[in-house]
């Protein structure tokens, strides 16, 4: 199984687009929720074990950190959107595990379907400063498919598949910052050490060193691309406990070093994403259209 570190640790953040043709994907994790609505053709996803043949006009929500995976026999369309948990704010007030229901595909309504093809776009890369009416828009519409997923489906009644590793991971992503072992993990989520170890293991190229270097190189990237604090503020800010410690690990996890980074990708104003990702929201603005 692999993790993919793209999907982890932004805040405010979302990537999406059409993809299409033939498609397979092997099993994998995210931190991040994911949304996969098919406009053309038939895809077969698997969810903790659990497998469903989606159509077109067919939503499938993937929770957080479940393992899943997507196979195409023939030609499909899809949308496909992985975006920050802070999307979901008081969509689950009853702390019910975000979006951990059943069944996870369900036909949408024509009026759904208006809707999404109304609103979907290709965002690129992360939005690190997305604007306030980028966030309302976007939230509105993860919203409105959650609200007809929420109708059609009800909460989990059996364990997932992978419920260890979820809950280690989910940990972790919430305690990055401080000095994590296995035997602290293990007594947190209710396993002894070495099964944590076992757990992490059957991720692909994983360990636990690797895995918070992740999370903590990822939370460095937001600040690098939208703050101008300095390495040893960012490196103190992400749990590290020198700023030497914090480029030799950034560098391990990227390929490439916090400064280059930050040179190289840092985020355009919001104006020119609005013009590259929103064209016509875009358009409207510029000539002063009612939205």
């Amino acid at each position: 199984m692999q993790v993919h570190h793209k999907n982890f640790g932004a805040k405010t953040s979302v990537r999406c687009g059409f993809l299409e043709g033939i498609y397979t994907f092997p099993e994998h994790l995210h931190q991040f929720p994911e949304i996969v609505y098919v406009k053309y053709g038939e895809m077969e996803v698997t969810v903790d074990g659990i497998s469903a043949t989606m159509k077109s006009g067919d939503i499938a929500i993937i929770p957080p950190f479940s393992a899943h995976s997507f196979y195409t026999p023939e030609y499909v369309k899809r949308w496909v959107c992985v975006f920050s948990n802070d999307f979901l704010k008081n969509l689950f007030p009853g702390g019910e595990d975000i979006g951990r229901r059943t069944p996870f595909v369900f036909s949408a309504s024509e009026g759904l379907l208006r809707y999404i093809e109304d609103k979907t776009y290709d965002s690129g890369e992360y939005f690190f400063d997305m604007s306030d009416s980028d966030i309302l828009m976007f939230r509105a519409l993860i919203f409105a498919i959650y609200e007809e997923y929420l109708r059609q489906s009800e909460p989990c009644k059996a364990r997932p598949q992978n419920k260890a590793l979820s809950a280690i991971l989910l940990y972790i992503s919430e305690h990055y910052r401080e000095g994590l072992t296995l035997s602290k993990i293990g007594a947190a989520v209710g396993y002894a050490p070495k099964y944590v170890s076992l757990c992490l293991g059957e991720v692909e190229e994983m360990n636990l060193h690797f895995l918070i270097n992740s999370f903590r190189a990822d939370e460095a990237k937001a600040m690098l691309l939208t703050t101008e604090a300095t390495m040893a503020d960012i490196a103190e800010q992400c749990g590290y406990a020198s700023e030497r410690s914090f480029l030799r690990a950034f560098k391990q996890v990227t390929g490439t070093t916090p400064g280059e980074y930050r040179k190289k990708r840092r985020t355009p104003k919001s104006n020119d994403n609005e013009k590259m990702y929103y064209p016509e929201l875009y358009k409207r603005k510029k000539h002063g259209t009612k939205i």
